[in-house]
């Protein structure tokens, strides 16, 4: 408890293997009076390192969503404006046909140095890929990813599944994709 409240950890993924990372956790979550893992592999993961009270399995839809597939959805993902939520813009996806989607990696949070040089790159990377499949969706699932695909969509002209499409959307885009290019997912 602090100041008389219980405290929850929900929505969490542990990767415990840094040792600094997992002393603090053995400190931390046992004083928590529930935690919350979205998925088996952080269940494990508490269990084995931290032992005591078992968190709890709850699922978030990128973990339990079952996709459908584009025949379902792809008639309303091609009227205009569907998947582009200001200021990303989709238009001119067109799921019925093949696509492979590309994104970024939570390797560049908090080093702008690091974006810097990564958007040339991932500019180049999405336009090598254009020349050799029909489609490619860029996409951005945090607002690192977001900053970065914007500037390569603005770039390229190449469509972007931005931050604003909802989540059982974003997996029906992902999971019919040929290929995922990526540092998520």
């Amino acid at each position: 408890e602090v100041y008389g409240k219980r405290c929850v950890l929900t929505n969490v993924s542990l990767d415990l293997s840094d040792p600094e990372l997992a002393t603090i956790a053995r400190h931390v979550l046992p004083r928590l009076a529930e935690v919350h893992v979205r998925e088996t592999v952080s269940l494990a993961a508490h269990a084995a390192i931290i032992g005591g009270v078992a968190p709890q399995l709850y699922p978030d839809p990128g973990w339990a969503a079952q996709p459908r597939p584009p025949e379902q959805w792809a008639a309303l993902a091609r009227l205009a404006g569907h998947f582009s939520a200001w200021p990303d813009v989709a238009e001119g996806f067109d799921p019925s046909e093949p696509y492979l989607t590309l994104g970024a990696s939570s390797a560049f949070s908090n080093d702008q140095a690091a974006i810097r040089v990564a958007i040339p790159a991932f500019i180049e990377l999405a336009r090598r890929l254009r020349q050799r499949v029909p489609q490619v969706l860029l996409t951005a699932s945090c607002e690192v990813d977001a900053a970065i695909m914007r500037t390569v969509a603005a770039r390229t002209g190449l469509p972007l599944l931005g931050l604003n499409v909802p989540v059982v959307q974003a997996i029906d885009v992902l999971a019919n994709s040929r290929l995922h290019v990526g540092g998520r997912w």
